[in-house]
């Protein structure tokens, strides 16, 4: 009798120890809604102030900013990248007037019909536009993908926010932020340098990440002098206040 009791007792913790676990997943699953990340990227360098911030990278836009690993991205400077810098063209600001189209069309089916066949309209209806190449839900998440490339990932539940009405001007912010995200992503998974500071942003290639890796290791393990190494990180920067922050920082370079 008391082995039954005992085996009773075990079955209900394990069943109440699988119920939490679910539960966590959804809290997860909610934590990821809110505040959409991108994959991990571990090549490249994300330089702030001269302190090596460390990988992996990870983006998210949160509201109308980009945040690298938690750090809010600013590339207001002028950089060997700046020519890459995103225009506001006209097909931008037609790939806005659509995602306004959704919202206003979302908005009133959901209040005829309910979100489900929201959606289902919605996808009927507007997949078919000539600027678009496809058009999917996943759960709550509108994903359309532009025939610019552009692929742009909506929370639906923000057409209903109440007192919120999403411009045309601020979805060609959302526009704008995502395609930086994935120049950003681009840059790093090519092994490229992203060097954020006073008032400079550079984006350095591939050779030049190899060259600072090298010559801040070789700073810290006193094989290179601190002086020639942070001459040559200035000539390869172009930026003398870049190696100045380097050399603040330069306990931030040492391997872990």
């Amino acid at each position: 009798m008391i082995k039954k009791e005992l085996f009773i007792i075990l079955l209900l913790f394990l069943v109440c120890l699988g119920i939490e676990s679910i539960y966590a997943q959804e809290d997860n699953e909610g934590v990821l809604k809110s505040n959409v990340k991108s994959e991990s990227i571990r090549n490249g360098l994300v330089i702030l102030l001269g302190e090596k911030i460390q990988p992996p990278y990870s983006f998210t836009l949160e509201d109308d900013r980009i945040l690298i690993n938690n750090i809010p991205f600013s590339a207001a400077g002028k950089s060997s990248g700046e020519k890459n810098r995103i225009q506001i063209t006209d097909a931008v600001k037609n790939e806005s007037s659509f995602i306004k189209k959704c919202e206003q069309k979302y908005i009133e089916y959901n209040d005829l019909y309910g979100k489900d066949k929201a959606k289902e309209k919605i996808l009927k209806e507007l997949q078919t536009d000539p600027i678009v190449s496809r058009m999917s839900f996943n759960n709550d998440i509108l994903t359309i993908n532009f025939n610019s490339g552009r692929k742009m990932n909506i929370m639906t539940d923000t057409f209903l926010m109440k007192d919120k009405t999403v411009s045309i001007d601020e979805n060609v912010k959302r526009i704008k932020r995502n395609e930086e995200i994935e120049r950003l992503k681009s840059l790093l998974q090519q092994d490229w340098t992203i060097a954020l500071g006073d008032n400079y942003t550079m984006y350095l290639p591939a050779q030049a990440t190899i060259e600072i890796r090298e010559l801040t290791k070789g700073i810290n393990n006193g094989s290179i002098p601190a002086t020639e190494g942070l001459k040559k990180i200035s000539g390869i920067s172009g930026k003398q206040k870049f190696s100045e922050d380097i050399l603040k920082n330069i306990s931030s370079w040492r391997e872990k």
